[in-house]
């Protein structure tokens, strides 16, 4: 669960900064 978060965190940013 951990590293599914710390995975997940950066996938939003990165899905926000390329929309």
């Amino acid at each position: 669960l951990r590293v599914s978060f710390q995975s997940y965190k950066p996938l939003i940013k990165k899905a926000s900064k390329e929309n």
